[in-house]
């Protein structure tokens, strides 16, 4: 059976027998169920991107109206997985955030750093770009919850400066080392709201860079293996270690 298509509709409270209308949909919304040729007796998801998907059906395509059948409440998933980011370029980018938002982190920050050579004037269209992937993402796996997006760029220093707990840092040079996942973590509790994640540029940390890093108390590296991953690969590898970590120390739920 074809999975429904999933559509985010923020801001929505979602109730079950209530119609939702084109009405209130927007602009962007009501392109999409146009562009998907969305037809009467069809279901489809609704997602409000806090943790609720309303399952309904089309009851009219002109104009829109469909019928909140179902409602799935999800609650967070914890720890929540932030993501340091210093954004590589082009498509890249799109499928880093992409693969990152399936993975199921909660929050992005984009990082300045010495190899990352984004102008001031690129970055605020960059981060209008990247909140329509992130959205897109969302829509494609079905997830309860919308990535946030900071606004702001950080640099290095006040990131790791800002840390209150342990963070993880993509360590190609650990990997090299022969050290791989998160062996130095074993023994740190997870049990904290949010675990952070640290990705650098495409041509890598700088020395000065590693060197602030490791310097970190709350920082532990971390090694994904003895090739050279790119930046896409790394997230996920990346997200999926520190997922799998902090859930086998929460146990059965």
């Amino acid at each position: 059976m074809t999975q429904a298509h999933a559509f985010l509709f923020p801001g929505c409270a979602f109730q079950t027998g209530v119609d939702l209308a084109e009405k209130d949909f927007g602009e962007t919304l009501t392109r999409h169920l146009k562009a998907l040729r969305i037809r009467e007796g069809e279901s489809v998801s609704f997602l409000d991107g806090t943790g609720h998907i309303a399952d309904a059906v089309c009851s009219s395509s002109r104009p829109y109206i469909f019928r909140v059948n179902e409602i799935e409440r999800h609650a967070p998933q914890l720890p929540a997985l932030r993501l340091y980011l210093s954004p590589p370029r082009r498509d890249t980018l799109s499928q880093t955030l992409s693969q990152a938002t399936e993975m199921g982190v909660s929050r992005i920050t984009f990082l300045t750093s010495e190899h990352n050579d984004y102008s001031q004037k690129e970055r605020s269209p960059l981060l209008e770009r990247s909140r329509r992937v992130v959205e897109a993402a969302i829509e494609q796996c079905r997830a309860p919850y919308l990535p946030q997006l900071d606004d702001g760029w950080s640099s290095l220093k006040d990131a790791l400066g800002s840390l209150q707990s342990h963070a993880f840092f993509a360590d190609e040079d650990l990997s090299r080392g022969g050290v791989y996942g998160p062996t130095s973590a074993m023994d740190i509790s997870l049990h904290v709201a949010e675990i952070s994640l640290f990705v650098g540029p495409e041509g890598g940390w700088s020395a000065v860079e590693r060197r602030m890093i490791l310097d970190t108390p709350l920082v532990i590296p971390l090694g994904l293996g003895p090739r050279i991953l790119k930046v896409p690969t790394a997230c996920v590898a990346a997200l999926y270690q520190l997922r799998l970590l902090a859930d086998a120390q929460r146990g059965p739920r």
